[in-house]
């Protein structure tokens, strides 16, 4: 007795007695052949040829790769029939044949936002400096300007002068620093105190020295701003 290649059923020979049991197996084994359960793990690798549970399982696996669900019989999100052309509730918008949003969306505008080309700077367009340095003079207690157009900005201040005694004079950048440092200034030898600083959020600059009676005197200070984005 021979028997299939794939399934093993069984094939008399013309000098093999016949046999019921022989006959019913080989239905039995057709009438589960023909209804297979499929295994969506199982991931093609050819065409073929293969049993008939093997195409059911590559056909599912292949179904759940593109709904993208846990199961490959659960209803997929979305479907054909939801890519439209125009706008609609609840579909998925088809790109017009430039690969462009369509014009029920866009209208006559050149891009999604409704603006068109012109809206935009020209390809030539120049921008400012990527940096820029700015120096200046600034009294105890007033708040540097930031230069407009920058993100980013950096500040340093030293000391530019002191009325101490009614009379300006110049302490040298130096000396600038947080107090209790000291330094003789000018004629007088007086160790002073002096306090120069920036608040970095509210760019308020303090500026003042200790003067010989004791008091605190405002002055002026120098700043520079390095600005980039």
């Amino acid at each position: 007795m021979q028997f299939t290649a794939n399934y093993d059923f069984k094939k008399p020979g013309g000098t093999d007695l016949v046999n019921v049991d022989d006959l019913n197996t080989n239905f039995d084994n057709i009438d589960a052949a023909l209804t297979p359960s499929a295994d969506p793990t199982l991931v093609p690798a050819s065409s073929g040829p293969a049993k008939l549970f093997q195409w059911v399982s590559w056909i599912t696996n292949r179904i759940k790769a593109i709904t993208g669900k846990d199961k490959w019989y659960e209803a997929p999100d979305t479907n054909l029939a939801d890519i439209v052309s125009t706008a609609t509730a609840n579909k998925v918008l088809k790109l017009n044949g430039d690969a462009r949003l369509p014009a029920s969306i866009t209208g006559d505008a050149d891009t999604l936002d409704g603006k068109h080309a012109d809206a935009f700077a020209p390809v030539n367009h120049t921008h400012a400096a990527p940096f820029s340095i700015k120096t200046g003079t600034i009294l105890d207690q007033m708040k540097i300007a930031p230069t407009p157009g920058y993100q980013n900005h950096k500040y340093l201040v030293s000391i530019a002068s002191i009325d101490t005694y009614g009379n300006t004079f110049d302490i040298p950048v130096t000396t600038a620093g947080t107090y209790p440092n000291t330094h003789t200034v000018a004629r007088d030898t007086t160790r002073l105190g002096y306090v120069c600083s920036l608040d970095e959020v509210t760019l308020t600059v303090t500026v003042k020295a200790m003067a010989d009676d004791g008091s605190w005197r405002s002055g002026y200070a120098n700043y520079i701003e390095i600005a980039w984005n």
